[in-house]
């Protein structure tokens, strides 16, 4: 597996970036190894879910708006573009139809 001294300075690397510490760190290291960094965030939650916003239900829910800020803030702190990708449809029909048809067979889905 290669080490982070085999890629070339200036490469371009994306990282994905939850807002939390560790991807937050693996950016700012990645940028001061002279590589041009790229933070991605996923959307995955498209509003529509009935979640109750009193209780945080890790990365998907109400609570993804914090999640998001948190990882544009952290790209701004470390001085690279942040993008978000919008991917809630394809969640949708991908993770969640496939738990909720299984679920509804009598079956334990494993997303």
């Amino acid at each position: 597996m290669p080490s982070i001294n085999d890629i070339p300075p200036g490469s371009t690397v994306a990282v994905a970036m939850s807002g939390g510490v560790d991807s937050t760190v693996a950016a700012h290291i990645l940028a001061e190894k002279g590589l041009r960094v790229l933070g991605l965030t996923m959307k995955i939650w498209d509003g529509g879910a009935s979640i109750r916003d009193a209780v945080r239900q890790g990365c998907y829910g109400p609570g993804e708006a914090e999640d998001l800020a948190a990882a544009a803030q952290a790209a701004k702190r470390i001085g690279i573009p942040h993008h978000v990708i919008d991917l809630s449809q394809h969640y949708k029909r991908i993770v969640l139809d496939y738990f909720r048809r299984e679920y509804m067979n009598g079956r334990t889905p494993n997303p």
